[in-house]
């Protein structure tokens, strides 16, 4: 779908007075969206870097590499090019829109591998500085309890922990459902992985930036600072 009028870019800050770039919007199901950001003038990234999902480039400043696991949105890696990051790497499992957004980017540092992001992560031996997994959720009401998702389990946020650099963040971004239960879930099964992974106190190693329509759950290697 192409349209002057599509803007995908949530948890924008309402002060935000720049452009948000062209885009298009690749529909699965009748629900979950990609978006694919036309970054081809300068500075087409700038919008990214007034998102709560960027934050993990703020904690860490320049990223020597970045995993990036999108399951539906695109932000992420929008926030990833946004963040300097040395070497950018992409899973999306659904191989038609691995091909459109490889050859989207063709031109960025980003490598786009069609494969289920936790058998990427169970293989790989590569750490990040920053890991991203983007997957706001389903936009329909009532569907949420139809939408298993196996990027969100304890075991993934286990998995995830390993492969971050010792200095490195974990972000997952999500929409926020009212009244509040997706965004404490997911911040108790982080509480849970962590301890099990023998981190003394998971509280000192977790954060959430939120807006009025979604949130973004930090999980940091070192404890955060004030």
């Amino acid at each position: 779908v192409e349209s002057p009028s599509l803007h995908f870019a949530p948890g924008l800050r309402l002060g935000f007075t720049g452009e948000v770039p062209r885009q298009r919007a690749q529909i699965g199901d009748g629900d979950s969206m990609t978006v694919l950001y036309d970054l081809a003038a300068p500075g087409s990234t700038y919008f990214a870097r007034w998102t709560h999902a960027y934050a993990p480039y703020a904690v860490v400043g320049r990223p020597a590499s970045s995993l990036v696991i999108q399951q539906d949105g695109g932000l992420a890696l929008a926030c990833a090019l946004a963040g300097k990051a040395t070497r950018i790497t992409l899973v999306v499992d659904d191989p038609r829109i691995a091909a459109r957004t490889a050859h989207h980017y063709g031109a960025t540092s980003v490598t786009v591998l069609a494969d289920t992001p936790r058998s990427f992560v169970a293989r790989t031996t590569l750490r990040f500085t920053t890991i991203a997994v983007e997957e706001w959720g389903p936009t329909i009401p009532g569907r949420a309890s139809l939408h298993e998702s196996s990027l969100l389990t304890r075991e993934a946020i286990q998995a995830y922990w390993k492969r971050l650099e010792d200095d490195g963040v974990l972000a997952i971004s999500r929409r926020i459902v009212l009244p509040p239960s997706d965004s404490l879930r997911l911040f108790a099964t982080c509480l849970d992985a962590l301890a099990r992974e023998g981190v003394g106190d998971p509280s000192l190693h977790l954060a959430v930036i939120r807006s009025w329509d979604s949130c973004t759950l930090l999980v940091s290697r070192p404890p955060f600072g004030e």
